[in-house]
């Protein structure tokens, strides 16, 4: 059979309440060549949703009544989000890997336009690029649980996009996450998530593809994707991911990215300069008063000024 142009890799843990919300975002996208992977990670259902995540999947999909072979279904013992998503990449066919949390949606196009924009570069790039997309809509659900569009601070582009910029630019600050990220399945090869680790996933698997590629003698480039903001994520202010704990857990984790850089012998001496300065950044996270947020600007400034130099 032909592989189908995406695979869309779906993590689920304790989003049973937006999952079928998620789905069926995926289900009525205009583009239809995809194949979707759904990994529940032994989700407990500790919120006591009526459904659990093999049901709300079953019923969203159509999997319980005719078979769609378009959506897999894969259950694990709860292993945490980068197993999950390594497990859907393990048995993924399609041309690109994209990812989807389950509590966020797609906009019935945002599958047609990423084809669109990527079917549009030659092809022979797909390989040489990490593409992205940065214009991400936030979201929410109001008090009679309907959809609220927030601000962004994004721009809206509707052309496709020349921006590109390299790994040394990309290291002041790592900024693209899972659901920025569109990796071709090739470029992606036997890189994988961290495993344990909870925040800097992406650029964690970003680390891995450029140095993996670098021992080849290949370097590999960004290339982003402004794909006019449809790729819908859900804005919640009691989320882990807000608290000071997960902070602290996500500035260890990009410093651990820092020194893998530092210790490649493939580095440059820009690059491992930039990332000892991050690293310092980093370190200040901890203490949180005037004196540190001044320092660690100071600090991203001369990281930018080496970027240019």
């Amino acid at each position: 059979m032909p592989k189908p142009f995406f695979s869309i890799i779906l993590p689920v843990y304790n989003t049973e309440a937006f999952l079928k919300q998620c789905l069926e975002s995926v289900v009525n996208q205009k583009f239809q060549d995809f194949e979707c992977i759904v990994i529940n990670d032994g989700s407990p259902n500790k919120f006591n949703n009526p459904k659990s995540v093999e049901e709300i999947y079953k019923e969203s999909t159509g999997n319980g009544d005719s078979s769609d072979s378009r959506f897999k279904y894969l259950e694990q013992k709860n292993s945490g989000v980068s197993v999950a998503r390594n497990n859907g990449i393990d048995i993924a066919t399609g041309e690109f890997v994209i990812f989807l949390d389950s509590d966020d949606m797609f906009h019935s196009e945002h599958l047609e336009k990423l084809h669109w924009l990527l079917t549009n570069i030659d092809s022979n790039n797909w390989t040489r690029n990490i593409f992205f997309q940065k214009d991400l809509m936030p979201f929410h659900a109001n008090e009679n649980g309907e959809i609220e569009l927030l601000p962004s601070k994004q721009p809206v582009i509707e052309q496709r996009s020349k921006t590109r910029t390299n790994f040394l630019k990309e290291l002041v600050y790592f900024s693209i996450n899972e659901p920025m990220l569109i990796l071709n399945r090739e470029l992606l090869g036997d890189c994988r998530m961290k495993i344990g680790i909870q925040g800097g996933e992406g650029p964690g698997l970003i680390n891995q593809i450029i140095l993996t590629n670098r021992l080849a003698g290949k370097e590999i480039e960004y290339c982003e994707l402004p794909l006019t903001q449809t790729y819908l994520y859900r804005m919640s202010l009691n989320s882990f991911t807000q608290t000071n704990d997960y902070k602290l857990q996500e500035s260890n984790n990009y410093i651990a990215l820092y020194r893998e850089v530092i210790s490649h012998q493939l580095s440059t001496r820009t690059e491992r300069v930039i990332s000892e300065i991050a690293i310092l950044r980093y370190k200040l996270n901890v203490y949180n008063n005037i004196i540190a947020k001044i320092t660690k600007k100071f600090l991203t400034l001369i990281s930018k000024i080496l970027v240019k130099y």
